[in-house]
């Protein structure tokens, strides 16, 4: 018997709705509303016109141990991976979140039901500021490329591309209004909707 089929899950914006909290973040700290359509870029400096120590203050904020409490459940999400650990895939769920935000993203993953195997901090972006916070360190993006990952669902085209094309891993890219640019490629990046087409789209675990 093969081994488990062990799946790479992005936590924000793949489980949880993560910018639709964002701007309502935003508008409460700074008084700026900014729609959900109009967050083109991935870079909330840009999205959403904060400098450096707006940005600094924002990120404390919405790594808060109580505003990581507010995150809502993804449509599809719950359901999609509890039938995956169903059939005995391996979840892990994958953040670039500090790492000083592993206890409260625990607790949420908790007490919302997530099913998963393990909780991974990966430095994802440059130019951010990590930490190794009380819950294991950081990883580095490279890192990955050992642990043997079969698949990945991401929402970002900069993580997507690394996957795919520096781990070689095949990526199932949910569309959001920052990752239109990338295109489909057949066999390596698929563009998928929602949750359903998700599941529609991976490939089936070994011996099914």
């Amino acid at each position: 018997m093969g081994r488990s089929q062990r799946i790479y899950v992005d936590l924000d914006d793949v489980v949880c709705q993560t910018i639709e909290l964002l701007v309502d973040l935003l508008a409460a700290e700074f008084g700026r509303r900014v729609a959900v359509a109009e967050v083109t870029c991935f870079d909330l400096s840009a999205s959403f016109g904060l400098g450096p120590e707006e940005l600094e203050r924002f990120m404390d904020r919405a790594h808060d141990p109580e505003v990581l409490q507010r995150y809502q459940l993804r449509s599809g999400a719950l359901e999609g991976l509890a039938g995956w650990r169903g059939q005995g895939r391996e979840i892990w769920i994958v953040t670039g979140r500090p790492a000083s935000a592993a206890p409260g993203t625990r607790r949420w993953l908790e007490r919302v039901g997530v099913p998963f195997d393990e909780l991974l901090f990966v430095q994802k972006y440059s130019g951010r500021t990590y930490d190794p916070g009380d819950d294991g360190a950081t990883v580095a993006v490279e890192e990955l490329g050992s642990l043997g990952f079969d698949l990945a669902v991401e929402d970002s085209a900069e993580m997507a591309v690394r996957l795919r094309d520096e781990l070689q891993v095949p990526v199932l890219l949910l569309d959001r209004p920052w990752n239109r640019d990338l295109p489909d490629e057949p066999g390596r990046l698929r563009r998928c909707a929602d949750w359903a087409e998700v599941l529609a789209r991976a490939p089936s675990p070994p011996g099914r």
